[in-house]
């Protein structure tokens, strides 16, 4: 077809130019005929499963490949551009046509043709359609071409199963709708890599993810680097190791009034408190804590970040890692971010054996005698 045909936002109107194919028929093959007006009358109906089915190969795995690019950056470009500006590149990423449409869904194709005609503004023209015949049929190299008597042409290929129509790889190549919008996804694609691999070498604490990745750091060190960990505790996380500390001093001091020497010890060591005895500090309990096999670190992953979602206030935010891990940060008031909800988790971990410990006391010494409830 010629170039002004198959453009975007144009009239097509050969796709009615077969419907009365006459003393030229002859020329073309009867299998051909038929996979002409099949192609004709389903455009002329909107059966898109059945223009589907005449498309060839190239042309749908080239449709399905941009439909499957464009739900990628679709689902990232939230965190790669400015809110404001989140609608309108929705749009340009093709968003009337790919919505509701997830990858791996049934009929995907069909569907996506249907969309791509409309939003291509291509349609039938009836007038056109009558009288048109076939003048001309011709081979070039696998591509049968199909010429009407007033210069139309559509091409189709030959396949093990039947002919397959050409039709919306022209469209796709002469509208550049496939083009453009592989250009556009491939434009948010290259601006979330850099946005991760900005994030992945952050290291601000007074940034959710450099705060993250500050704190994954001390993590992966070996030993692990409690001292820098311990700098991501909140307030409420440290009055909670405070806490611990004064219960764990009642308790000490039933022990000491029970046991001297090197039995105190063993006794503290038995009951998992050598490093309660040992802290003068809630920094001091943490790093210790940190050396025993039952510490518990304050998050699981260890993978980068890959986005940050941040409350409307900008006072919390939750960083989202590359393994689908996320970790809660609040923002103090001198601007650092600092690991949430640990308080709570402190409290189980450190406070509550202590203050068990301590309801105990009032058992008989037999209880410190190295025995374990």
């Amino acid at each position: 077809m010629r170039a002004s045909v198959l453009s975007a936002q144009a009239t097509i109107l050969v796709l009615g130019s077969i419907g009365a194919l006459g003393c030229e028929q002859s020329q073309a093959e009867p299998s051909l005929t038929q996979a002409l007006n099949e192609l004709v009358t389903a455009v002329s109906v909107s059966d898109w499963p059945a223009v589907w089915e005449l498309t060839d190969d190239e042309a749908r795995a080239d449709l399905l490949a941009v439909h499957k690019e464009l739900h990628g950056a679709l689902t990232i470009v939230e965190g790669v551009v400015e809110a404001n500006d989140v609608p309108a590149a929705k749009r340009a990423l093709g968003s009337t046509l790919v919505s509701d449409l997830p990858v791996g869904s049934d009929a995907i194709g069909p569907k996506l043709l249907g969309r791509l005609f409309v939003i291509s503004d291509i349609r039938l023209d009836e007038h056109a359609r009558d009288g048109l015949e076939v003048a001309s049929v011709e081979e070039a190299d696998d591509v049968t071409v199909v010429t009407t008597i007033v210069g139309e042409v559509f091409r189709f290929q030959r396949t093990q199963t039947g002919w397959r129509s050409l039709l919306v790889r022209d469209l796709l190549e002469r509208s550049g709708l496939a083009t453009t919008y592989r250009k556009r996804a491939a434009a948010v694609l290259e601006g979330d890599r850099a946005q991760r691999a900005a994030w992945s070498a952050s290291q601000n604490p007074k940034s959710a993810h450099g705060a993250y990745n500050l704190a994954r750091a001390a993590l992966q060190s070996t030993p692990i680097d409690a001292k820098s960990l311990f700098t991501f505790l909140d307030t409420p996380s440290r009055d909670a190791l405070v806490k611990a500390i004064e219960r764990s001093r009642v308790v000490q001091r039933a022990v000491q009034k029970r046991h001297k020497g090197d039995a105190r010890v063993a006794v503290y060591k038995k009951k998992k408190m050598w490093h309660y005895v040992r802290a003068g500090s809630d920094r001091q309990l943490y790093m210790y804590w940190a050396q025993e096999p039952e510490f518990e670190a304050p998050f699981a992953t260890r993978a980068p970040p890959v986005r940050v979602e941040t409350t409307e206030d900008g006072a919390r935010a939750t960083v989202h890692t590359a393994d689908g891990g996320q970790v809660s940060f609040i923002k103090e008031k001198d601007g650092y971010w600092k690991l949430a909800g640990q308080a709570e988790r402190l409290l189980k971990l450190l406070w509550e054996p202590m203050d068990r410990a301590y309801e105990r006391l009032a058992r008989p010494p037999e209880f410190w005698k190295y025995k374990d409830d």
